[in-house]
């Protein structure tokens, strides 16, 4: 059975202009419904579509260092961090 969100979203989705800047209005409003697949789904399409939308690169968890946009996890890892108790730790720690 679908929420009302997910109704209201299945309404406004053939009017969304097939665009980044309109997958990232749809993702926002996913964002703001609790629909947090769905809003991946257009963060990731918005990228697609526009590789240096800023938004949305955060959004998933991008940084920008020198220029490139890395997934900030992965970053943390490369330099030597672990996830622990929901942060990031040294191994050390």
């Amino acid at each position: 059975m679908q929420s009302d969100a997910q109704i209201r979203y299945e309404k406004y989705l053939p009017r969304m202009p097939d665009t980044a800047e309109g997958n990232w209005i749809m993702a926002k409003w996913c964002h703001k419904h609790q629909l947090a697949e769905l809003r991946k789904k257009h963060l990731r399409t918005a990228i697609e579509l526009d590789p240096d939308h800023e938004e949305a690169r955060r959004a998933l968890g991008f940084v920008r260092i020198e220029g490139d946009w890395i997934d900030s996890a992965e970053f943390m890892k490369q330099n030597g961090y672990v996830r622990y108790k929901g942060g990031w730790r040294l191994r050390q720690e």
